[in-house]
């Protein structure tokens, strides 16, 4: 699997928490071949980190190539410039399981 983190600071109209452009990108990735996982932690009042998890490399590149022009001027409108980008493979993953 492959995963790639964005750090993004927001700028007053980002500073919201309402969840509209996560489910947004988040349905969009769900549709895309190898999805795996999407989550979106907010990690200060104007900063959330995006955690977006592909099985492959190259599915996860083609997923983030094919956003949505309005998702990504939407993201512009939210935020203070380009997020800060880490990507790599994935050492280890745990979902959680529910018990039988």
């Amino acid at each position: 699997m492959h995963a790639h983190i964005g750090i993004w600071k927001l700028n007053d109209a980002g500073a919201s928490s309402s969840d509209t452009m996560a489910r947004e990108i988040g349905e969009f990735l769900q549709q895309q071949g190898g999805f795996h996982s999407y989550t979106l932690v907010r990690t200060d009042e104007q900063e959330v980190v995006a955690v977006t998890v592909f099985e492959t490399a190259a599915q996860l590149h083609d997923a983030l190539s094919e956003l949505d022009g309005s998702i990504r001027l939407n993201l512009r409108h939210l935020s203070d410039g380009a997020p800060h980008r880490f990507a790599g493979e994935v050492v280890y993953d745990l979902n959680h399981v529910e018990p039988d």
